[in-house]
């Protein structure tokens, strides 16, 4: 997937990649179709030169901030300016013989795509961009991406907040179209509250559960069918980076975080074309209930060849003893554990389970993904 931040300084009204006024797109108006021309263009330049096919192009991105100071690129868009700019894309990838569909849209906080909130003009995008009864409506155009894209930040705590965001999502986004996917483009830890701060380098396991959490959530209760992490290599003092380096230096440190362990207990697994499934608790515990202790989510690929389960252990105290088991109780031929935790030396730590009689122990603070091969 290829996304943009700001259209090319010569197409913009202001001749900059951040906005002059950030009250609708910077770029201008008789420019939509060259801004077309330019993003096929470079699809085409990289897989010509490079051998890169992309498979997706978001034309816009987080639309809904004003981006109207020199800090970062960006351009707002108002819904109709992105339908616009859409259809350009559309007829114009397809004129150059691309098969590459368009997403959309990238909202910067996930209720943009269910309501309208303080940008009316932006937000309510999964109605605005695939409801026949919009005027915006795009979902009738070949290439689109059957798809609504947004960002989890901001929207992540408290655990009320966290769930209560996502059951609002799913539910708008299945009364528009239940084939309808949501996919979660972007997030870091960006917040500021009484578990987390953005703010400073951890590599320890506290940001690495509370993305686990996030993603189990984002996963299982938003349905998101995709989840993206920003960035994979940084330099900063944040925790924004799956590895760490240093910066401005010809030699130094490259150091690896608990959160990129953390993401490989879910994305090492859980490839593409898998299925998640439902997973049936014997505790009956609520999502409000595990999201403070264990929480546990299941998939499968097409031919249930074999079972996985994400398991993340928030307590700080709690070991939970589980047992595992499909609905149609196929016998396992052998099931593997692979576990991040505080330890050093557990960063998908490999141990096989020899038993399937006994409990598996999930520890306090720890993530484990049980493959069970069937």
């Amino acid at each position: 997937t290829a996304f943009v931040n700001s259209p090319p300084v010569h197409y913009t009204e202001n001749g900059k990649a951040w906005s002059g006024g950030g009250k609708s797109t910077n770029l201008r108006y008789d420019r939509f179709d060259d801004y077309s021309t330019f993003l096929a263009t470079v699809i085409k330049e990289l897989y010509q030169r490079d051998q890169v096919t992309i498979d997706y192009i978001s034309p816009v991105n987080e639309p809904q901030w004003d981006w109207d100071n020199k800090g970062q690129e960006g351009s707002p868009f108002t819904n109709n300016e992105i339908a616009e700019s859409v259809r350009s894309l559309s007829g114009t990838l397809l004129d150059h013989g691309l098969s590459t569909q368009i997403e959309v849209s990238d909202a910067a906080h996930i209720s943009y795509i269910y309501k309208y909130g303080d940008h009316p003009d932006r937000g309510n995008q999964a109605y605005e961009f695939f409801s026949p009864e919009s005027d915006n409506y795009l979902g009738d155009l070949s290439n689109i991406a059957l798809k609504i894209c947004g960002h989890s930040y901001y929207s992540t705590y408290p655990v009320s907040t966290l769930l209560q965001e996502r059951k609002n999502l799913a539910k708008a986004i299945s009364e528009v179209n239940v084939n309808l996917q949501y996919c979660q483009t972007e997030y870091c830890l960006l917040e500021g509250n009484d578990e987390i701060n953005g703010n400073g380098r951890d590599l320890g396991i506290d940001p690495a559960l509370y993305t686990a959490r996030l993603m189990h959530f984002d996963l299982t209760v938003a349905q998101s069918a995709t989840w993206y992490w920003w960035l994979a290599i940084s330099p900063y003092d944040y925790k924004d980076g799956l590895v760490y380096i240093d910066q401005n230096k010809n030699e130094g440190e490259i150091e690896d975080s608990k959160i990129l362990w953390a993401l490989g207990n879910y994305s090492r697994f859980i490839r593409p074309g898998m299925h998640r499934y439902s997973v049936i608790r014997s505790d009956n515990h609520t999502d409000d209930r595990s999201s403070t202790g264990l929480m546990v989510s299941g998939y499968a690929p097409a031919d249930k060849s074999k079972a996985i389960f994400v398991a993340v252990n928030y307590s700080k105290t709690v070991t939970y003893p589980v047992k595992v088991k499909t609905v149609d109780n196929r016998k396992a031929e052998s099931v593997m554990l692979f576990t991040t935790s505080a330890r050093s030396d557990e960063n998908l730590k490999l141990s096989v389970h020899e038993n399937m009689d006994d409990a598996i122990s999930i520890h306090p603070r720890s993530i484990v993904t049980i493959v069970m091969e069937l």
